[in-house]
């Protein structure tokens, strides 16, 4: 009798179980090549999240520590009227108060950049692994992680940098529209203008990363080339980085519920279910865009295409099974011919009869004759029956 395996070895190894695999299983396009890694690889999606969030719980935390100091700061100061009995007469308190929130936002912001850095080591991994998965390659969390890490760490942390600024950048602009005292014109316009190029951002970030984890590039490549992308291709981007933001939003729109729900899902998978739809995306538009132009490069990697020869040999085979089908005749069960040894049988005549038994086996004949003919008719139903 076979032993069985526990949960842990389920869990790692995978079921003893499963059906062999098949040419017909591979995956014929980037949503089965999707479904095949959630559900087939989620555990693997869910170590190489967690492997992730080690690596930015330095930015986690400091994030959670600057809304403390923030609401800290809101509630013990009073930044709407004067500050009252006591305190010398300032002019512009609201002015004041704003200002202070500035500053205090924009030192907040630069120690987030050498944290995000941290974090973008994890991601080195995270993008290299989850590439890994998308090609359809076998892989061992750990091992393959931290070698993602060891090859793409110099990309990773100069993108972070240039992230990181620029969107320190961004959001000060924005912050500081409230104290522009210039033209009420410009000061719309350079607000709009931060709003664009944060959303621009947003859509290079998504090909910054995933070039660096697939291409040896340098940072200025990684820019153009994102930046390029992000303006070029604008619906589709919308589209695939709504469908990842869709957990924040909820998180601004929802109860704190909804919120703790969402969180716990990012903890457990939502990291990794980001990269991974961002991976495939991305190598859609590599496919069309790059690949043809580096010598080497590999289309449609993980993706199982069928060529003319097979797809032509699969439509005979259907058109056989079709016809053999057609041909097949229909016997019903409920009706069928008898056997010679089944009905009505004749009296065999003893060597002295009567009149009557002359009767006996005249009345016997026209029985089975009867007979007889009522198979006949059922016979020639069921061969209309196949006919039509």
């Amino acid at each position: 009798m076979a032993q069985k395996k526990g949960w842990l070895y389920r869990w790692t190894m995978g079921r003893d179980d499963n059906p062999d695999f098949t040419l017909e299983d591979l995956p014929g396009n980037r949503w089965q090549v999707f479904k095949d890694v959630l559900f087939n690889r989620f555990g693997a999606l869910v170590k190489i999240n967690l492997l992730m969030l080690l690596f930015a719980l330095p930015a986690i935390v400091w994030y959670f520590l600057t809304l403390s100091a923030r609401a800290t700061s809101g509630v013990f100061i009073n930044y709407t009227v004067n500050f009252g009995f006591g305190y010398p007469f300032v002019q512009d308190i609201p002015y004041v108060g704003q200002l202070y929130n500035l500053q205090q936002q924009l030192w907040f912001s630069l120690i987030m950049v050498p944290l995000l850095m941290i974090a973008s080591i994890g991601l080195a991994g995270g993008f290299h692994a989850i590439k890994m998965l998308v090609w359809g390659e076998g892989i061992a969390v750990g091992n393959t992680f931290f070698k993602g890490i060891k090859s793409n760490i110099v990309p990773f942390l100069w993108s972070t940098l240039f992230v990181g600024l620029a969107l320190t950048l961004v959001q000060y602009n924005i912050s500081a529209y409230g104290l522009f005292t210039g033209p009420q014109f410009l000061g719309v316009m350079s607000l709009v203008s931060s709003i664009i190029f944060f959303v621009l951002l947003v859509f290079m970030v998504v090909f910054i990363y995933t070039q660096a984890a697939t291409y040896k590039i340098s940072l200025w490549g990684l820019i153009k080339n994102s930046f390029l992308f992000a303006i070029g291709l604008l619906f589709h981007n919308i589209f695939f980085v709504g469908i990842t933001a869709l957990p924040i939003i909820l998180i601004l729109i929802g109860g704190p519920q909804l919120g703790l729900f969402i969180m716990l899902f990012y903890a457990l998978i939502g990291i990794s279910m980001t990269i991974l739809i961002w991976t495939l995306y991305s190598h859609y538009v590599f496919d069309k865009f790059l690949n043809d132009k580096i010598e080497g490069a590999i289309k449609d990697r993980g993706i199982y295409r069928r060529n003319r020869e097979e797809i032509e040999r699969k439509r005979k085979e259907a058109q056989e099974r079709r016809k053999k089908a057609a041909n097949t005749r229909f016997v019903n069960p409920k009706k069928r011919k008898r056997s010679i040894d089944e009905g009505k049988s004749i009296t065999p005549l003893a060597t002295t009869f009567s009149r009557e038994d002359l009767k006996k086996l005249a009345q016997e004949r026209k029985e089975l004759e009867s007979e007889h003919d009522l198979t006949e008719d059922n016979t020639d139903d069921i061969t209309t029956n196949e006919n039509i």
